[in-house]
């Protein structure tokens, strides 16, 4: 099984840290797939699935000395295997970089917040809803539903990505959020030296607007910040900002996302 190397901040993580902790982050939700791959230099990491979905081939770019050469790299290694994916080109990488995105037929597709906030203890909602570590097939199968359901995504495809492997994964922890007996929302979390990265938050359609996304956030946050996180971050989707806001997450950077479609 593959495994992405840990980062290990002496620091109150910035936002370069923190980008290179996505990009590392995107690398340890793919692993368990049976076609991953990553490339990786200083400021940049690409993790591919290897399925023909882009929001499961990732890759992060933020400034550095080969900003035009890694987006030509990644661009170059979607498109021999075949398979589309978004590259999220930070705002520190600046011109050059969106240049070179645009001359080799990548396609902006939006902009993403890169939000931070620092330990502390949150207070949980009035409605309580349970949250069950997964840690085997069937919890596994039940969370690849919501979590493909909700993103309106393959759940054929994303079977591929987390298979059962991903349940010996130490860094990586995948949660059902239950109403009684009902999975009705997943998330992910990965930790690292203190740093804990906050992914793949989901709620079934029919069960939004319940505060089910808060109280899973909630637990999450809690049990990793008393675990010994000193920090969370998150790459927020425009839907989702409110909440982390309302949380008290902050923004300190912003990426460019662009597909790389390979039809």
């Amino acid at each position: 099984m593959h495994s992405a190397p840990a980062t290990h901040p002496s620091h109150q993580p910035d936002a370069a840290d923190l980008w290179r902790e996505a990009g590392r982050g995107f690398a340890r939700l793919f692993h368990a797939s049976a076609a991953f791959s990553w490339f990786q230099s200083s400021t940049a990491c690409l993790a591919l699935s290897g399925v023909a979905c882009p929001d499961l081939n990732r890759g992060v770019i933020d400034t550095g000395p080969a900003i035009a050469e890694d987006v030509l790299k990644m661009t170059t290694r979607l498109r021999e295997h075949h398979v589309p994916g978004l590259l999220l080109i930070t705002d520190a990488a600046g011109h050059d970089a969106r240049a070179v995105a645009e001359s080799v037929g990548l396609v902006s597709v939006g902009r993403m917040p890169l939000m931070v906030m620092k330990a502390q203890q949150l207070k949980p909602p009035s409605r309580q809803f349970s949250l069950r570590r997964v840690v085997d097939g069937a919890d596994l199968l039940a969370a690849i539903h919501v979590m493909a359901t909700a993103f309106d995504l393959s759940a054929e495809m994303v079977d591929q990505v987390f298979t059962e492997a991903l349940l010996a994964a130490r860094d990586i922890d995948t949660a059902l959020v239950l109403d009684g007996d009902h999975p009705v929302g997943a998330i992910q979390a990965t930790t690292t030296a203190g740093v804990t990265g906050i992914w793949s938050m989901a709620t079934l359609p029919e069960h939004r607007r319940r505060g089910i996304a808060r109280a899973a956030l909630t637990e999450v946050l809690n049990q990793h910040f008393a675990k010994g996180s000193h920090t969370a971050f998150l790459i927020a989707t425009e839907s989702g900002r409110a909440l982390y806001d309302a949380f008290g997450f902050e923004v300190i950077d912003w990426c460019e996302v662009w597909l790389c479609q390979n039809d």
